[in-house]
């Protein structure tokens, strides 16, 4: 589970247009429209910073080893999208890529029989990268502010060590998201937005 807190400066790269009129005595300058703060429409970049609250669920050879051991930890990146809006909708499409520093232990077993009494250590979990690729749907509330809904692909890459072996394995592993937030404009170029994510 992934909860993202982003607060972040996102470059909206939306401008108004400038047009020019001339006659043959002297030029005359039309000055561009003032942008509009319920605009969304265009493209945008920016960066995002967040925490995740994550359980790993481990299957190892058909048997359910760990059910839901805490992985915890910050996340920070980039993030581009583009905006389409219909009226007071507006559809869009958003990916993000970010490092992680998301990391668990296992749950301790009991101890086997003796003799030896040994416990082995507990598995080793780290996620260190995480992204998506979204699309989002949303509705302009207030001129400025746009609430929203998304779901699409996600990818994490993922170390495991386990603990009775020692062995490290790892890799890209992918699934889905779905998450909603509201994005706040403070300028026309300029935007903040708290968000939360639910992957698995």
């Amino acid at each position: 589970m992934k909860t993202r807190l982003l607060v972040i400066a996102l470059a909206a790269l939306v401008t108004g247009g400038s047009a020019i009129a001339a006659d043959l005595r002297r030029p005359v300058y039309k000055a561009p429209d003032a942008p509009r703060m319920d605009d969304w429409s265009g493209p945008y970049i920016g960066a995002h910073l967040g925490y995740d609250w994550g359980r790993t669920r481990v299957i190892d050879n058909g048997v359910l080893t760990e059910s839901g051991a805490r992985t915890d930890g910050a996340l920070g990146g980039v993030l581009a999208g583009y905006n389409w809006q219909r009226g007071m909708f507006v559809f869009g499409l958003e990916a993000d890529i970010a490092a992680a520093a998301i990391r668990g232990s296992g749950i301790i077993g009991p101890p086997p029989p003796p003799p030896p009494a040994v416990v082995p250590p507990p598995n080793q979990y780290v996620v260190n990268s995480t992204g998506d690729v979204r699309a989002r749907f949303g509705y302009v509330i207030f001129p400025g502010t746009l609430i929203f809904i998304s779901g699409g692909v996600a990818f994490a890459g993922f170390e495991f060590q386990h603990g009775e072996t020692g062995q490290n394995f790892g890799g890209i592993y992918t699934g889905g998201t779905v998450g909603g937030g509201i994005d706040q404009k403070f300028t026309q170029n300029l935007i903040g937005r708290i968000e939360y994510l639910y992957t698995d």
